[in-house]
């Protein structure tokens, strides 16, 4: 509930209000606004995400099906394919992804 408030406050902003705005938000508040339906708010809250270095948090978020829409997917594969090989956590959510109805997700779960 609180994210939709959060997206309904930020939809007409820059991103670097959007930026600032997020700097203070809760890891739970951003893996939520992955499946943001504004392209400017997933993607700056999939970066802020990248700069707190949480893989951790996306893995978990993708193995327990907390990231529903396809664009969500799509982004949370962006944290992970930030920290490369480093993640070795990521093999099981990469798993998970490839098995998605989404063409899209499965496909950029394989070849990245």
């Amino acid at each position: 509930m609180r994210n939709i408030v959060i997206e309904n406050n930020l939809k007409n902003k820059s991103y670097q209000a959007i930026e600032e705005a997020l700097k203070q938000e809760s890891l739970d508040s951003l893996l939520a606004l992955l499946d943001a339906q504004s392209n400017r708010i997933g993607d700056v809250a999939a970066q802020e995400l990248v700069k707190r270095r949480q893989t951790s948090i996306v893995v978990n978020a993708i193995l327990s099906g907390d990231i529903r829409t396809k664009r969500g997917k799509i982004r949370s594969m962006f944290v992970l394919k930030s920290f490369g090989r480093h993640c070795e956590a990521c093999d099981a959510a990469y798993l998970k992804l490839m098995r998605d109805r989404s063409f899209d997700v499965a496909r950029d779960a394989l070849f990245g």
